[in-house]
């Protein structure tokens, strides 16, 4: 069943890709044949394609549903630029079960105004040793620890924190017209607009197979920008 879900957000993907225009670099032929992937020793080719001149550096940063980044460096050539993660990565990463979020860029940094032209961002489910990854839930947590302790003190803040701030400035919010280039979790008037309009903050019980599809449907922005934040009242959609 979730690999069904998977598909049909891929599909999702692809249309709000037709409906944009292609930024200078572009991580499409990472996900082909498919953004299911299952990763051996090899580890897993990250390729796409540029238009930026010969010789041009090509930034790849990957961030994992831990919460976890490393970064590396390319450069184009005939059109083309690749890296494989995680051995051109630093810091040094082992190959593990996870949803890897991946952006590429021409830009100096990630992020900014400039976004939707300079920026390519996937997401790929990596299977290891035929173990799926669990999918992320920063959109469906209450933040609260399986000890009582809440929000920032609670133990998932780091995470989500980064998978937030990540989302929040990334060209799929750009394109859903959310971008927040500077946006930080920790920064007080970012926490409570996330609160109050980008999460489903969950005070309700709900099934754990309903909760699997929400976040998977939540979490799919960062590969193009579908989710539906929760409007400012707080109902869910």
């Amino acid at each position: 069943m979730r690999a069904a879900f998977a598909l049909l957000l891929v599909l999702l993907c692809g249309a709000c890709r037709a409906a944009s225009a292609l930024p200078e670099v572009d991580l499409a032929p990472t996900m082909r044949p498919s953004a299911m992937v299952v990763a051996g020793v090899e580890g897993i080719l990250i390729r796409g394609n540029t238009t930026l001149a010969e010789g041009a550096k090509v930034r790849l940063r990957v961030t994992t549903s831990q919460g976890t980044t490393y970064e590396a460096t390319s450069v184009a050539q005939a059109g083309v630029f690749a890296a494989r993660f995680p051995a051109d990565f630093q810091p040094p990463a082992k190959l593990v079960p996870a949803v890897l979020y991946v952006d590429a860029t021409g830009a100096v940094e990630f992020g900014g105004p400039q976004a939707k032209l300079s920026q390519s961002e996937i997401t790929l489910f990596v299977s290891v040793g035929g173990i799926r990854p669990e999918l992320p839930l920063v959109f469906m947590d209450d933040f609260t620890d399986g000890q009582g302790k809440k929000d920032a003190e609670s133990a998932q803040w780091n995470r989500n924190r980064t998978l937030a701030n990540l989302f929040m400035r990334s060209r799929g919010a750009a394109l859903m017209r959310i971008q927040k280039p500077s946006f930080d979790l920790a920064a007080p008037a970012d926490w409570q607009w996330f609160k109050n309009s980008a999460t489903l903050y969950s005070r309700i019980e709900v099934g754990s197979a309903l909760r699997a599809v929400l976040a998977a449907a939540e979490w799919w922005p960062q590969g193009r920008g579908v989710a539906t934040p929760r409007p400012p009242n707080g109902s869910a959609r």
